[in-house]
Parts: structure tokens; C-alpha cells; sequence
């Protein structure tokens, strides 16, 4: 029998790569108060491989669902 909490908790789509990365969205969460998104993708290019980086809009999109 499922709950209805197990429902409510159901997302369409896909999962944010910052919400799949523990430590990109830690890194991300050091610096979002202190630098712009622009600074923070060009940090995040300097620190991650290719495959696990993330754009300005990125961070913006997850920052504004995080504030709900």
C-alpha cells in the first residue's frame, strides 16, 4: 500500500545535477552568497571535469526552487 506522502513527494521529470552531486552542490553552496553565477561557473570549471559542470542558468534555476 503506498502512502499518499510517497506520492506528494514524486517529481516529473528529470533530477537537477546539483541535487544528484553532493559535493558540486556543496561547492556551489560556499560560494552562492558571496559570488555571482557567472564567478561560480568559472570556479566550478576550474575545480570539476567536463562532464560534471554546470552553466550560469543552472545555478540560478536551482537557487530560485531551493527558495520555495
Amino acid at each position: 500500500m503506498r502512502r499518499f506522502t510517497d506520492r506528494a513527494q514524486h517529481r516529473f521529470g528529470k533530477i537537477r545535477k546539483l541535487d544528484r552531486a553532493p559535493e558540486l552542490k556543496a561547492f556551489v553552496l560556499a560560494r552562492i552568497d558571496r559570488l555571482t553565477y557567472e564567478e561560480i561557473t568559472t570556479e566550478i570549471a576550474g575545480h570539476f571535469p567536463a562532464e560534471r559542470r554546470i552553466g550560469k542558468s543552472a545555478i540560478w534555476d536551482w537557487n530560485q526552487s531551493r527558495d520555495k
